[in-house]
């Protein structure tokens, strides 16, 4: 079976959840502010989730881990790298939430089932050092590692330019052409897109 994919822009900084679902089972990654909606419409749709994946550990991306963790029950994972970032007290913005620590750590090459289908784990560091992608052809959530036209900022801690571009151009443009980008902010775009037109990486 195939996996789709249902995009939620969130309120504060827009930071795009996805719901990966394939039969009735589903995938949250990077749950923002607004989760208790996405909440709603997963038991409108009467779907399992098995998990929730951050991207990377800065607080626009994981503050809705605590409703969906209240409601569901699922574990949550990140890269081990990011914890540290993630548990940090100054890792917040202007929405209270609860960190918990991580269920599950991701790592490089990891696999994640869902009704039958792989999704890989790319180690995508430079944003932050734990920052992941998430391929499943044909699509690939970057995070914040790659944008339309741009890319992540380095200027944050952890953050560091050489390595997210290293990222970039030796994981995420080896990919195929048409390959959908999926960002943790703003629209998709393309492998192919990026490789020509992102003026960061020519």
């Amino acid at each position: 079976m195939s996996v789709y994919i249902d995009k939620l822009v969130n309120s504060g900084l827009g930071v795009n959840t996805y719901m990966l679902f394939s039969g009735k089972e589903a995938i949250i990654v990077d749950p923002g502010r607004d989760a208790l909606e996405l909440a709603r419409k997963i038991k409108s749709m009467q779907i399992k989730p098995l998990m929730v994946i951050a991207t990377h550990g800065h607080f626009d991306h994981v503050e809705g881990v605590e409703v969906l963790k209240k409601e569901f029950n699922i574990p949550f994972f990140i890269h081990k790298k990011d914890e540290k970032i993630y548990l940090s007290p100054l890792n917040e913005g202007d929405f209270k939430f609860r960190k918990f620590s991580p269920d599950s750590f991701l790592e490089d090459g990891d696999i994640i089932e869902l009704n039958g289908n792989e999704i890989t784990v790319f180690h995508t560091p430079g944003h932050t050092p734990g920052s992941v992608s998430l391929y499943f052809y044909p699509y690939l959530i970057t995070g914040d590692t790659l944008f339309y036209e741009t890319i992540g900022r380095t200027d944050l801690p952890g953050g560091d330019f050489e390595s997210l571009i290293k990222s970039i151009k030796g994981k995420i443009l080896s990919l195929p052409d048409e390959v959908v980008i999926l960002p943790g902010h703003g629209d998709e775009t393309t492998v192919g897109f990026e490789r020509e037109e992102n003026p960061y990486l020519q």
